[in-house]
């Protein structure tokens, strides 16, 4: 460590010695002046002049390459030839180098209080008195050198800290340009359409004014993107863009705030003019034809209309854009037309907010953990025991309130949610299967799966690797799959059914009845069990043409080796009649409600 600060000290002592020093001394050529006791010292790059044009000559040089800047310049107060005081001045005031001065004065005391402090104010940092002596000398000299060095490291900072500033302050206009504009067709953003926003509520509810949000949604806008390339995409959103520019009054904010979305605020305009200008859009879109003439393509959108007027409960920015959403989402799923006035108590309304509500309401709680397993029993007519639960879900939120999956399974469906919920049941059921299991019952589970649920990956994997890890027996596990979902994607259905009932499982067509191809389905997919769907069933007593079905149902699915579950059996006397058709297994609330899981492993430890 010693070592290192020895040869530290040496480097910046062979810098001084290297730097350059311009002396102006009347006596440098006499024996013992300063040019000689600096040389002795060591300092290898002196120059000494006494005359003023050479000297300023010396300096400008230095302005002009770097290599040549005088480090010190160090001048005599006795030179006669010019003013020494006036000469300093000006150097101090025009100096870019930042040259440190020194002056050189007789030993007679040649500067008094007042010259002194002239002599600062010219630019001088140290005054060196005759006689020199060299232990006072290069000690002065090496600090005014030192001083000039760091002078000029704060002034690298500074310039340094000042461009990071300058490149701070780009950066920061950039991002707030790009945090209120869209990038791709400079329109204003979500973000300052919902500044925007505000203001015009805060006018609707202070200054009873009425403005409109005019929301607009390319259909079909992920598939153009899919199929033909996000170029292509681009241009449609750079087109629209301009088209909403020229139909839109002068006043109008138009912002893209999302992917596909655009949004024209208009303050001070009322209801008809607003579902006018909506019209208009929509006629001008006829027009919008994209690509070349080889493969054009037309572009349509749903327009959703919002008015934000006084007295009513449009509160927040995001309010009235959520309604603008909900509009244009009801305009795209209307034949009639594609623009769509928002109203509160409209029944489509309220539809789509229940439907969000119970969107929201499937996220938390599969967020949370909130679902939970029931069973019901299907009894054998053979024995009049249980042969499988079937595997019922119920949600019980945090208020514990129970919904029931009529409110919250369409929503899921409807917004692809539906795979999470397949996977937390088949998972949990499996879990559940293997806790049956271990208490020595040799009844299986049935497990609902929807269309969706069978065509993803997922499940496939999850029920191999956990009956692998579980040592499940396949045979104690059936799935049950609607019509409706079997006739999805018919091709994939069956490659899914035909991968697990070759793993051991188990198949049944639920719903049973209510298609109209239903008996080409037992025919086609490979399943074991048939379910009758409770329309027939619940008033079987009564209806001859019901029991005609049912007896028609049972016959064929027996002919073909299928076994045939019947739903929503009631009472004793549907119980009886089904047992006189040969039915194999039954169901409903006479033979058993649904209970939670965890009930009916509490009764198989007793």
């Amino acid at each position: 460590m010693f070592k290192e600060l020895i040869n530290s000290d040496t480097q910046a002592l062979d810098e001084l010695r290297n730097a350059f020093i311009l002396i102006a001394d009347e006596r440098s050529n006499e024996q013992g002046s300063l040019y000689e006791m600096l040389r002795e010292s060591g300092f290898t790059r002196l120059s000494q002049s006494t005359n003023r044009d050479r000297i300023l000559e010396i300096i400008r040089e230095g302005y002009r390459h770097e290599s040549q800047q005088v480090a010190l310049f160090i001048i005599s107060t006795s030179i006669e030839e010019f003013d020494v005081l006036e000469l300093t001045r000006t150097l101090s005031q025009h100096d870019v180098a930042n040259t440190p001065i020194l002056f050189l004065s007789q030993s007679s005391g040649w500067l008094n209080d007042t010259q002194l402090v002239t002599s600062y104010q010219s630019g001088a940092i140290d005054i060196l008195n005759r006689p020199l002596r060299v232990a006072e000398v290069v000690p002065r000299i090496n600090l005014a050198l030192q001083y000039r060095q760091e002078k000029q490291r704060r002034l690298v900072q500074e310039e340094n800290l000042n461009t990071k500033l300058s490149e701070r302050r780009v950066m920061e206009a950039r991002l707030e340009h790009l945090l209120n504009h869209d990038e791709l067709t400079s329109l204003p953003s979500r973000h300052r359409l919902e500044a925007a926003l505000k203001i015009s509520l805060s006018k609707t509810h202070n200054l009873h004014r009425t403005c409109a949000l005019i929301y607009i949604d390319i259909d079909h806008f992920r598939i153009i993107n899919d199929t033909l390339g996000h170029s292509r995409g681009d241009t449609i959103l750079v087109r629209m863009a301009d088209l909403l520019k020229q139909a839109s009054p002068e006043n109008a904010l138009i912002a893209r705030i999302g992917s596909d979305e655009f949004g024209i605020l208009i303050d001070d305009i009322d209801e008809y003019v607003a579902m006018d200008l909506a019209h208009v859009i929509d006629t001008e879109l006829d027009k919008l034809i994209c690509g070349d003439v080889h493969d054009p393509m037309q572009v349509f959108a749903s327009i959703g209309v919002v008015m934000i007027q006084p007295g009513t409960d449009n509160k927040t920015a995001s309010e009235v854009l959520a309604r603008g959403d909900q509009a244009c989402h009801i305009a795209k799923n209307d034949k009639s037309t594609r623009v769509y006035l928002f109203n509160h108590n409209a029944s489509e309304i309220k539809h789509l907010q229940r439907t969000r509500q119970s969107v929201a309401l499937v996220r938390k709680a599969l967020a949370n953990d909130w679902f939970k397993l029931y069973l019901q029993p299907i009894i054998s007519l053979n024995s009049d025991q249980p042969s499988h639960y079937e595997v019922l879900i119920r949600l019980i939120d945090n208020n514990d309130k129970i919904h029931s999956p009529v409110h919250f399974v369409p929503a899921a469906e409807s917004t692809g949610l539906i795979n999470k919920l397949d996977f937390w049941v088949v998972d949990n059921a499996l879990s559940l299967l293997d806790r049956i299991q271990k208490q020595q019952t040799d009844f299986g589970l049935s497990i609902n799966l929807s269309g969706d649920g069978l065509q993803t990956p997922a499940i496939l994997e999850l029920v191999k690797n956990k009956m692998n890890y579980l040592s499940l027996s396949p045979s104690r596990v059936m799935f049950e799959l609607t019509e409706t979902a079997a006739v999805s994607n018919v091709q994939a259905t069956r490659a899914t059914i035909s991968k697990l009932r070759a793993l051991g499982c188990r198949f049944a067509i639920d719903d049973f009845g209510t298609g109209f191809s239903s008996f080409s389905y037992i025919k086609n997919y490979p399943v074991d069990y048939i379910k009758i769907d409770g329309i027939f069933i619940q008033n079987l007593i009564n209806e001859p043409s019901d029991q005609i079905l049912v007896r028609s149902m049972v016959d064929i699915a027996h002919n073909l080796g299928k076994k045939v579950i019947a739903e929503y059996v009631e009472d004793a006397a549907t119980h009886e009649l089904l047992k006189t058709y040969g039915v194999d297994y039954v169901q409903g609330y006479h033979l058993g409600k649904p209970v939670p899981a965890e009930q009916i492993l509490n009764s198989l430890r007793y």
